[in-house]
């Protein structure tokens, strides 16, 4: 069962259409404060969705204006599009915002500009996010992506998918603004395997979910056994 601990209001800005910031969590204290601070100038509402954090995460969020919501992980997918469906979402545009990630100056300034002047055809917008980890950005490997990051309320959804999910738009244009949304972790070399190896099993459940799926009635069958595989 999902709870709300708290609502509250940002004070985003007067001359903008209000914005959501939804931000998943699972014990973030390393993170969740640089998270919604590097937002709040920008933001309407801030929605915090945590999946049972046992640190201080909760009570940091509170303590920056956020609202609260308890609801249990399954995926990614899931618990964005529950927060989607069920979260009490007062913007007109909706922003997906990782508990490690940040905005840099130009992005905040760039979301700032979108929100103050944008043509009814443009439904959503992209950012660039580079990857850093221990002090230093991956420059190699496809780490600089630019994903939807912001759209307008009702016009996006999370791919259902276990892993590497993103969000697509239901129709409209899609403009691409400054600025980096930097995912910047501050955990261990050790967390940093382990989450791969993680990202790994899941990759591992969307291929036999994908076979599966394509099995004829006549031919082979089987089951993916969740809770035998650390996701």
């Amino acid at each position: 069962m999902s709870s709300a601990v708290s609502q509250q209001k940002m004070p985003g800005g007067a001359d903008s259409s209000p914005l959501t910031v939804i931000i998943l969590a699972f014990n973030e204290r390393l993170h969740i404060r640089r998270c919604i601070e590097s937002i709040r100038a920008v933001a309407s509402q801030i929605l915090i969705i945590d999946s049972g954090s046992t640190d201080d995460t909760v009570a940091i969020a509170e303590s920056l204006g956020a609202t609260v919501l308890i609801h249990p992980w399954v995926n990614y997918a899931t618990q964005f599009n529950w927060a989607l469906d069920h979260a009490p979402i007062d913007g007109d545009w909706v922003m997906r915002l990782d508990a490690d990630e940040y905005l840099d100056a130009v992005a905040l300034a760039s979301v700032r500009d979108a929100m103050r002047a944008t043509p009814v055809e443009v439904t959503g917008f992209e950012l660039r996010r580079p990857t850093t980890f221990l002090g230093r950005r991956i420059r190699h490997g496809g780490m600089t992506p630019w994903l939807l990051r912001i759209w307008r309320a009702g016009m996006a959804r999370c791919e259902e998918r276990w892993m590497d999910e993103h969000l697509v738009l239901a129709g409209g244009r899609v403009r691409r603004l400054p600025g980096f949304v930097v995912d910047h972790n501050l955990n261990t070399l050790t967390w940093w395997a382990d989450k791969h190896n993680r990202y790994a099993n899941r990759e591992a459940v969307d291929l036999l979910l994908m076979r599966e799926s394509r099995e004829s009635s006549g031919g082979f069958k089987f089951e993916v056994q969740h809770p035998h595989v650390t996701l």
